[in-house]
């Protein structure tokens, strides 16, 4: 059994955009949800699978071939916005909501970012632990390249590894995500579904994939509410998952991840709303530019409004505004990026060879050579 190097012939760019877009905004909505625990607890189960589906999508995307320029050019694209919006935030942090004690504290600390890049280091600088989500990223990345290049021919030892790595990087003691840099114990969590995700459109024959939609859809809803039932919680940055000590919640959270995903990508009808195929297009931005409003959802939660005085039917209003607010601010700063090209490729560069200090760098070499 072998994976085909290319899945773009049955799954569009259109198709995975409008995917991620729906995605970029329930993963916006998620953040505001953080407004008071009422509300978050309403909209605890859009974190089940917001940021999990867009770590998994990579695995469908076409194989290339993977050596140290393929890392160089995924660190360019990835890394180099996480580092620029991680000094940017931990000013806007340090002046506007807690300074550090010392210059040896905040050293310290900014050290531990840039070795562990991990969720917790990342909040103990910056208080934003949704920048986690870049160095996570680019750790999948050059993940799915080095395995796929290694096991392409052979599936179901990519499969075994999986399931091995699945349950036992969650079945970690829960203070071991602060030594693992750059989010790889995830990775190996959401390896297996990504393989299996892989797989599955790789079996499937484009004619069934609309068909088999609504199956996704119905698992997704069905594991859903169980999970809602059970009042099952996942803080998927912070690796506390359901591991080996309690394999049904483990498999129905695996479950909702890797049927949502399905459904976002066979389904026909989320490339029809309007404007997704624009914000997934844009995801990588919007994601980077729209926490700042987690600074004005503080504001308003320590001075404007206590969240315990107010009903979760009040609160719902606040939060879809400031939902709006996140997706409002990474719209406009995509339109300043569009705007100043010069800026977008100092800032989000496509990869190391193009970023332009690099190109700086090149350009007086050659001149002085």
């Amino acid at each position: 059994m072998i994976f085909s190097k290319t899945l773009s012939e049955r799954i569009d760019s259109g198709t995975v955009d409008a995917a991620k877009g729906l995605l970029i905004t329930l993963v916006v909505l998620g953040h505001a949800s953080n407004f008071s625990d009422p509300i978050d607890f309403f909209f605890n189960f859009v974190k089940y699978f917001h940021v999990a589906c867009f770590l998994i999508l990579p695995f469908i995307y076409d194989l290339r071939p993977f050596n140290l320029q393929y890392v160089y050019d995924r660190a360019g694209r990835y890394l180099i916005p996480f580092f620029l919006f991680g000094i940017l935030y931990t000013a806007m942090y340090v002046v506007a909501v807690r300074p550090f004690d010392s210059v040896t504290d905040f050293i310290q600390a900014f050290v531990s970012l840039i070795v562990f890049a991990n969720a917790a280091a990342i909040d103990q600088v910056t208080g934003l632990v949704a920048l986690w989500f870049l160095p996570t990223y680019f750790i999948t990345v050059c993940g799915i390249g080095l395995f796929f290049g290694i096991c392409r021919f052979f599936v179901w030892p990519l499969v075994l590894v999986g399931i091995a790595a699945h349950i036992i990087s969650a079945s970690l003691p829960s203070d071991t995500h602060t030594l693992i840099p750059y989010g790889m114990g995830i990775f190996l969590h959401l390896f297996l579904l990504g393989v299996l995700l892989r797989l599955l459109f790789d079996k499937v024959r484009q004619v069934n994939l609309a068909r088999y939609s609504f199956l996704f859809l119905f698992a997704f809803i069905a594991c859903l509410a169980v999970s809602f039932l059970y009042d099952t919680r996942v803080k998927l940055p912070f690796m506390k998952m359901y591991g080996w000590d309690q394999p049904w919640f483990l498999l129905l959270h695996s479950t909702i991840i890797l049927s949502f995903t399905a459904f976002l990508l066979s389904t026909p009808y989320v490339k029809k709303i309007p404007f997704m195929t624009w914000l997934g297009k844009y995801s990588l931005i919007i994601y980077m530019t729209h926490l700042p409003m987690l600074f004005v959802l503080d504001i308003l939660r320590k001075h404007v409004v206590d969240p315990a005085t107010l009903s979760w039917v009040e609160e719902l209003p606040i939060v879809l505004s400031l939902t709006g607010l996140g997706l409002i601010i990474g719209t406009v700063c995509v339109y300043i990026f569009r705007a100043f090209p010069g800026l977008s490729a100092f800032v989000f560069p496509r990869d190391i060879k193009t970023w332009p200090p690099i190109q700086f760098f090149k350009f007086h070499h050659q001149d002085r050579a």
